[in-house]
């Protein structure tokens, strides 16, 4: 007779292979990441230079700096404040490596966005299976699923909904005290009291 209530072999089971040639074909990558990091030239202007002064002329329009140059070319008397051979040699450098550069940053973004959907997917998917397995776990068809449990526990911890901070109440800003409304005159009745007289009638 074939016994029901035998417990489920443990062992721990081996995870699918990821997809061959990953390991590869990132190494070729990195290969030609590097090749490109060598072909780029590494100018003196990029010595001792503040990271905040060369964000702030990024605004300068070309159209600008090429007339900058043809006016010191003009004036013999301009030279001493802009080199026109270095500054045309940085135009040209221009050029040429501003479409490495734009094509290099949309390919980081696609990278970047490929890495995170798939991490967003397999940790969605991760998520579902440790509630899951946390609910069957308590029954006792399931008795393999506590270890397995217990193993992600500490990692989904992370993943708990954080505690809203209490706003905290802000006190309000005392203002100066409103003038006091003047009081309306009394008018005396009947059965006031009667004001006192003078001292020209006292005597």
């Amino acid at each position: 007779m074939t016994n029901t209530n035998a417990v489920p072999n443990d062992t721990p089971a081996t995870p699918p292979a990821a997809t061959p040639g990953y390991s590869d074909v990132a190494k070729q990558a990195l290969t030609a990441l590097e090749t490109i990091a060598s072909l780029v030239p590494n100018s003196p202007a990029r010595q001792n230079i503040l990271i905040s002064y060369v964000r702030r002329r990024q605004a300068v329009k070309r159209q600008l700096i090429a007339g900058a140059v043809t006016t010191v070319v003009a004036t013999p008397s301009l030279q001493s404040l802009l080199d026109p051979v270095q500054t045309t040699d940085t135009l040209a450098f221009d050029d040429a490596f501003r479409p490495v550069y734009d094509r290099m940053k949309a390919v980081l973004q696609e990278l970047r966005l490929e890495l995170e959907a798939r991490y967003a997917k397999a940790g969605e998917d991760a998520l579902t299976v440790y509630s899951t397995a946390k609910r069957m776990a308590t029954r006792p068809d399931n008795p393999q699923l506590g270890s397995h449990v217990l193993t992600m526990k500490p990692a989904a911890a992370t993943h708990k909904g954080r505690k809203r901070k209490t706003a905290t109440a802000v006190p309000p800003v005392a203002g100066s005290p409103a003038p006091a409304a003047p009081m309306a005159p009394v008018t005396p009745t009947a059965h006031s009291a009667p004001a006192e007289e003078s001292p020209a009638k006292q005597s």
